[in-house]
């Protein structure tokens, strides 16, 4: 997902879009949704926030 794609979920403005993608870049790809705890910023409640727009696919998260 590009940043822009990070935007559209509720609650990622474009500088937590930003650390998202820079993250995902240095620390490889996120494994699963609670994986995005790693990026400041990104919590319990935004992960809560965001599961309903993801699903499980393979060894990557696909955004639905």
């Amino acid at each position: 997902m590009k940043t822009n794609d990070w935007q559209a979920l509720p609650g990622i403005g474009p500088c937590l879009a930003e650390r998202i993608v820079k993250n995902r870049q240095k620390n490889g790809e996120f494994a699963d949704l609670e994986d995005l705890q790693r990026v400041r910023g990104i919590g319990p409640a935004t992960i809560r926030r965001l599961k309903r727009f993801f699903l499980k696919k393979g060894k990557n998260l696909k955004k639905q």
